[in-house]
């Protein structure tokens, strides 16, 4: 009903509409303490338009009275149940699984524990301030206190986009520290990496590290390799899925994560050879297990692939078995403690060692930008920059 059609009263008396056409009746409203507008139809009964009117009035004042005396319970969202009940549902469907599952586990261990019981409209500056404080309190890395303030963020933001908050808070808070760290710190050396895949050589582990070694694949992108994405006649290996563990242990094959990490890559003779090996012994175990090997598996689009690495059971081979492996193996060749990142690491570390152009380091590795490559071999390549000028000085000589 159009303004013009209702009468004006001071506020908090409500208002009250002409009749309505057709039927005659007269609508009520009143503002509740909670700002929501609240709405009452009076229908006319046996009685006159004044009679109407006036009984009207006398139940729009009973209406405003009512509501000023029971007002309803406004409803209070706290950090923590904004985050649980509505930001992360709202991630199913632009999210990847395992990236929901992160955000919900910085919640639980970081966030939660010292800001996730204060309601979302009364979070200060100094409450986001103090988180910080806290965490650093406590030891916990810089990179642990940025996943915390991020997802506070994003909370905060989302709230504010559902008209929960008027702001976001946390674009208020001093800022953090720069990361700047040296992410190919304890990078291997060419002779290193050597020695790992030398005392991996025959074993059921050789093709899974001579990979994540020579290519520099992540974990997941390994464990996700299908046999419809390697061709070995032609040489070449396509990145197209990665595979990450779920809360409860439950293996889930997904898209890679992000765009340009779906990659085709080059394989070397001795990559070949390796893996004709690994399919002819994979063959074996498939026919040794019988009706009992899997082998297959559906990804998140509902294709069916065949798993490169897989259980003894053709089962998705967990990341935890490929980590003790490495583990294993490094420290029987001398490395010591060595993870797959640490080696995915090292095999960018000695490709920009050896010139390679910074974009072409990058697609091999699957950053979505040069700048991505960039920023996490920064000290890498200041590190190749300063032997270059040095290898000319040594060159030119003293004059």
């Amino acid at each position: 009903m159009s303004d013009r059609n209702r009468e004006r009263r001071p506020n908090g008396d409500g208002s009250i509409s002409q009749p309505r056409p057709g039927d005659g009746a007269i609508v009520l409203r009143v503002t509740a303490p909670d700002g929501r507008r609240r709405k009452r139809v009076v229908h006319r009964k046996e009685e006159t338009p004044s009679q109407h009117r006036r009984r009207a009035e006398r139940i729009l004042r009973e209406f405003a009275a009512e509501i000023t005396a029971n007002p309803a319970p406004v409803e209070r969202w706290t950090v923590q149940r904004w985050a649980i009940e509505r930001y992360l549902p709202s991630l199913v469907e632009s999210r990847k699984p395992n990236t929901v599952a992160s955000y919900r586990k910085v919640l639980e261990t970081v966030v939660a524990p010292h800001v996730g019981s204060i309601a979302l409209d009364r979070l200060t500056v100094d409450d986001v301030d103090m988180l910080d404080g806290t965490l650093a309190a406590r030891g916990l890395s810089l990179v642990t206190r940025r996943h915390a303030r991020g997802l506070l963020g994003r909370i905060v933001r989302h709230a504010k986009s559902k008209r929960i908050v008027p702001y976001d808070v946390t674009g208020d808070a001093d800022r953090l520290a720069k990361d700047d760290r040296d992410r190919t710190k304890g990078t291997l050396q060419p002779e290193q990496v050597h020695a790992v895949l030398t005392a991996a050589k025959g074993t059921p582990w050789e093709p899974h590290l001579a990979l994540l070694g020579l290519l520099g694949l992540r974990r997941g992108e390994l464990l996700g390799l299908s046999w419809e994405a390697v061709d070995l006649d032609a040489a070449t290996l396509r990145v197209e899925r990665n595979m990450v563990t779920l809360p409860g242990g439950v293996a889930h094959l997904g898209t890679p994560k992000t765009k340009g990490s779906r990659r085709a890559l080059r394989l070397s003779a001795r990559l070949v050879a390796v893996l004709r090996q690994h399919r002819a012994r994979q063959a074996a175990l498939a026919l040794a297990a019988g009706p009992d090997w899997s082998g297959t598996m559906g990804d998140d689009e509902g294709v069916t692939v065949s798993l490169v690495f897989t259980d003894e059971a053709g089962r998705p081979m967990p990341g935890h078995r490929l980590n003790d492996a490495l583990e294993r193996i490094a420290t029987a060749a001398g490395v010591g403690h060595v993870n797959p990142h640490r080696f995915r690491h090292s095999a960018a570390s000695l490709m920009i060692a050896e010139g390679m152009d910074l974009a072409a380091v990058g697609a091999v590795l699957g950053h979505a930008s040069p700048a991505m490559t960039m920023s996490v071999y920064a000290h890498a390549i200041e590190r190749t920059k300063a032997a270059a000028t040095d290898s000319i000085a040594a060159a030119v000589g003293d004059w």
